[in-house]
């Protein structure tokens, strides 16, 4: 774990200090301008009841009292931005002298459209710069078959989300000649000339089916609104000018842009005066408010001493160390799995990757657009699904074993301390990290709480202030080359798309990556700098999804740099992409007792050094919360300050107060269970204001890691296939499909399969594998023409039907043989199936003699002996031989955990077995003797011819398709065990050419 943390960083802290919170302050504070604002940006609903009671809090009734305390308690407790209620500022890492300092109350607010008002003033110039309007194909069309299918989005009546869809069109000549026309941006001039030379129409004709297709959003166009860099209005406003388009709409759109902008105190009257500009404009105040806010501290003394910095990375390595293996995200895991087993090595558009028909679809892609309306209203409960099995590991082995050190009684202490001896009894985490990283983290005197630490990249929380502030702006995008640097031959590219005019508010951000991938959304980059999603590849690369791009030859890491939660979206193609930055990455460095430990009613405090790494915190059902109840806080343990956080909502009580009490006891008050956490006040504050009153604070640090996180690939991208790829039944190739028990396999294959073979004496070559999946089954191909392929079929149903009457076989199947060209090349795929055709023929004719007794040798040998000679011819020279079955073995070895041990009990298997492993390698009549001679000899002429073939192959590659073919030789073999058994036979052919090798040596 090697991260470089930036030397900026940014301070989060309420807008007010908490030294302040009081009733009477509370009554103060709701009459000054700066609060009255903050109301009407958070709930122009409350501020109208407050401005009913004059804002004075003795006229309000008990529920308004107590939303407005709410209100005034998370102005002095809470740092999470909202609006006016908390701010942000940046600082630097250094020698600290005297506290942060807030200039309060001068701090700078900023002021922005709501995105959704942002979207429907642009929607107006957009009309105005029709004329000058240039399209260019949606980016999401692709063709499965014989028709277009591409993903559009469409806002939901009466809601802020959008809805998205998958629709197709039919092919035809002049759309193909227009989605090939317009690849790149065209002029509406320049398209309407292509469709009337290609369909003979009018002007006016060409120019309402351009209207046509950019209202289905076949076409897209570049006065789209953008989620990224400048405000989508303005930038309309500055082409209309650069036009010379203007008129009244456009000069009240002008005078809107300057209402809604700036770093202005909003008020009744400003947002009177907008509602009357909006109305002019035909439109309406949109119903969460005109703006979307922030607001900076104006501090000084912005550093933060080293030291902290210290215990902030001490306390990450001993969650590194506690946290030892990342999650499996199931979505990416099913996708990886469905995609090997549906395109089996190949690389495929991603596109059609997703498709739920033509693909293998993502997470939930089946319902896109699909939902009835009939059904739309209805809610189906599914029940609850069965709690996760507990896997027990060394941390809560751990952690249990200090716990239960405490007595459970009321005074129960409540804190875990971690020592560096503890750490020791925990595995050294192997995972991989992030590139990046972003740590949250709050100062108590001398002790550093982490509360959140990880990510995927060192952007994801810094991003979204990187729209008020340049100096956020110029350390995000230095964050995002430190990553690009450390990755050479990676693309990163920014995923942006819209999904909710309201919460897309959070999701704005300043252009923070040098490329983007717009996903039905405008990106604010150059066209060179986009990657468009027609652009993008999917491949399955030694068990890791890669994600392509076809013009830039590069493996590209999707990124999201904001805190916006992805998973609230119903795109399975956002999702994807979003999923994708987390693979295989340890990405999480927070500590979750209630994850380790579920179902309990409290959690201890957990320390390490100088860190906590977790809060005591407390869970009571609603049968627990029975009104106010005297001694109930002292009763549970809790301390004199905890926080109640629910939803996105948090609240800091004072059991000594019995206003907080009282406010409690009302918030909780049929709000079914809750969770109750500590919350620590610090007794030297180390932020204040000029007064020296203490302020609530929360740090945002982020690192980058010089270490190169991802492996570039280069991809062969085909237009089309040099050989054919897919036979269905009966069109070159037959392929059956026979279920039946893996002790049965053998017998299949020689008493019935074998025999129905050679009684038509019709297929040129046919092979086998064992398979399993689900259940185990033989998959037999036979290459036959298809007038012979129903003579064979009615022979093998007089043989087998008596197999599946027997119920020595289950089920009998026939499927579409598709070749793995990626995996054994296009113009070495006929040697290949030769080479199999020659290792079943060969394997099946072993198994009868086998079990007619004739060998002198144990069954396991065939593959040793076989196998060693094949190697042999592969890797003529002894030294690349002995480094290929070195690397093949350890490959195998390391999906195996205790490593060592293993070894260990593979080197007492060599010494057991040694002589029998010699007897038959060394006995050069093994073949012959079986009358196998032949048989082999056949396969060494293919493999020779093989290596011919493949030897200007770069070495991985080759070397690579070799494992492969020995790999389904071995398959063909062991019956059961298959992949134990292929480790167990590298390892002693490993061990016994190693042994001659030293022999000689040894000799000379």
């Amino acid at each position: 774990m090697n991260y470089h943390f930036l030397p900026e960083l940014v301070m989060r802290s309420p807008a007010i200090s908490y030294a302040n919170y009081s009733l009477a302050y509370a009554e103060a504070l709701c009459r000054t301008d700066f609060f009255k604002s903050a109301i009407l940006l958070a709930s122009e609903s409350f501020y109208q009841e407050l401005e009913k009671n004059r804002f004075e809090m003795s006229l309000l009734n008990s529920a308004q009292r107590i939303t407005l305390m709410k209100y005034v308690n998370r102005m002095c407790f809470r740092p999470t931005p909202f609006g006016l209620f908390s701010g942000f500022s940046v600082l630097q890492w250094g020698v600290q002298e005297g506290p942060v300092t807030i200039k309060a109350p001068f701090g700078k607010v900023h002021l922005h459209a709501d995105h959704g008002l942002s979207a429907a003033l642009g929607k107006i110039l957009k009309s105005r710069l029709k004329p000058f309007a240039q399209y260019r194909v949606n980016p999401t069309i692709y063709t499965p078959g014989q028709e277009y299918r591409y993903l559009f989005a469409q806002k939901v009546q009466g809601k802020s989300r959008y809805q998205f869809n998958l629709d197709s069109f039919a092919r035809n000549p002049l759309i193909r000649g227009i989605l090939s026309f317009c690849s790149g941006y065209r002029t509406t001039r320049e398209i309407t000339a292509f469709i009337c030379e290609k369909a003979g129409c009018s002007e006016q004709e060409a120019m309402d089916y351009i209207d046509s297709l950019a209202a289905k959003q076949v076409l897209e166009s570049a006065d789209d609104q953008p989620i990224t860099g400048d405000s989508y209005e303005i930038s309309l406003l500055v082409k209309c000018r650069d036009l010379g388009i203007a008129g009244s709409d456009i000069d009240n759109i002008q005078t809107l842009t300057t209402l809604l902008y700036g770093h202005h105190l909003p008020d009744k009257a400003l947002t009177a005066r907008i509602a009357d500009k909006l109305s002019a404009s035909g439109l309406d105040v949109p119903g969460k408010g005109c703006f979307y806010s922030a607001y900076e501290h104006q501090v000084m003394n912005p550093v933060l001493d080293q030291s902290i910095l210290a215990s902030v990375k001490s306390g990450i390595r001993c969650l590194d160390r506690l946290l030892p293996a990342p999650e499996i995200n199931p979505a990416i895991e099913r996708f990886k799995e469905a995609f090997q087993q549906k395109f089996e090595g190949r690389t495929i558009p991603l596109l059609l990757a997703l498709d739920p028909e033509a693909g293998v679809g993502y997470g939930n892609s089946h319902a896109v657009g699909n939902t009835d309306e009939l059904l739309e209203t209805v809610q189906f409960v599914k029940e609850d699904p069965a709690p996760e099995k507990l896997h027990w590991t060394a941390t809560h082995r751990l952690l249990f074993q200090k716990w239960k050190q405490y007595p459970n009684a009321e005074n129960e202490p409540a804190t875990i301390q971690l020592s560096d001896a503890d750490l020791m009894q925990l595995p050294e985490p192997t995972s991989p990290y992030p590139a990046g990283i972003s740590v949250l983290f709050r100062v108590f005197d001398d002790k550093v709480l982490i509360e959140q630490a990880g990510g995927a990249t060192s952007t994801a929380l810094i991003g979204r202030f990187s729209l008020f502030s340049e100096e956020v702006a110029c350390v995000a995008k230095t964050l995002a080359r430190q990553e690009q640097a450390a990755n050479p031959g990676i693309a990163f590219a920014e995923i942006v798309h819209l999904c909710d005019t309201h919460a897309d508010n959070i999701n704005r951000r300043t252009v923070i990556h040098e490329l983007e991938i717009p996903v039905l959304c405008q990106s604010a980059l150059p066209a060179q700098q986009q990657l468009l999603l027609n652009d993008l590849f999917v491949a399955v690369k030694n068990n890791e999804l890669v994600l392509y791009s076809g013009r830039l030859k590069k493996r590209v890491i999707p990124r999201l740099s904001t805190a916006f939660n992805y998973l609230r979206n119903d795109l399975p193609l956002f999702r994807f992409l979003c999923d994708l930055q987390f693979q295989g990455l340890k990405s999480s460095f927070s500590l979750d007792l209630t994850r380790l430990f579920p179902g309990l009613g409290f959690y201890p405090r957990i320390e390490y050094r100088q860190s906590i790494l977790h809060l005591a915190a407390w869970h009571f059902k609603a049968a627990q919360l029975t009104g106010d109840q005297p001694g109930f806080f002292r009763e549970h343990g809790v301390p004199r300050y905890f926080s109640l956080t629910r939803n996105d909502h948090q609240l800091v009580f004072d059991t000594e107060n019995e206003q907080d009490v009282l406010l409690f006891w009302e918030t909780v008050k049929n709000a079914g269970s809750v969770v109750l956490k500590e919350f620590i006040l610090e007794k030297d504050a180390l932020v204040k204001g000029q007064q020296g009153h203490p302020f609530i604070n929360q740090f945002l640090t982020c690192a980058t890691s010089n270490q190169q996180v991802y492996r570039p690939y280069t991809f062969q991208l085909k237009k089309s296939d040099v050989a054919k790829r897919k036979f269905v039944p009966g069109s070159g190739w037959l392929y059956l499909k026979i279920y039946c028990h893996p002790n049965r396999s053998n017998e299949i294959l020689s008493g019935y399969l074998v025999p129905a073979i050679a009684g038509t004496g019709k297929s040129r070559e046919w092979f086998f594998v064992r398979y399993q999946d689900p259940s185990f089954h033989l998959r037999v191909r036979l290459k036959i023409s298809p007038a012979d392929a129903a003579h064979f079929l009615e022979k093998c149903n007089e043989l087998l039907g008596n197999a599946v009457d027997g119920e020595q076989v289950e089920k009998i199947q026939t499927d579409t043989y598709v070749r793995e060209l990626e995996r054994y090349g296009e113009r070495t795929i006929d040697i290949t199936e030769t080479l199999f055709y020659r290792s079943s023929v060969l394997v099946a004719t072993f198994i009868k003699k086998f079990e007619e007794g004739r060998s002198r040798y144990n069954y396991y040998s065939f593959a040793l002996v076989t196998v060693n000679e094949q190697v042999k011819i592969l890797f003529p020279d002894e030294t690349e031989r002995l480094s290929f079955l070195q690397h093949t073995y350890k490959g195998f070895l390391a999906e195996y955990g205790r490593q060592r041990e293993l070894k260990v009990s593979f080197d007492q298997l060599f010494r057991k077995f040694r002589k029998e492993f010699e007897a038959a390698l060394k006995d050069q009549s093994y073949l012959s003797q079986l009358r196998l001679g032949s048989g082999f000899a056949a396969i060494r002429g293919s493999l020779k011819q093989l290596r011919k073939l493949t030897s200007k192959l770069p070495p991985a590659e080759h070397i690579a398709r070799y494992r492969d073919i020995l790999h389904m030789h071995m398959n063909r073999i062991f019956v059961q065990d298959s992949r134990k058994l292929e480790l167990t036979t590298y390892y002693v052919l490993y061990k016994f050419t190693l042994g001659d090798q030293k022999a000689r040596k040894r000799g000379h």
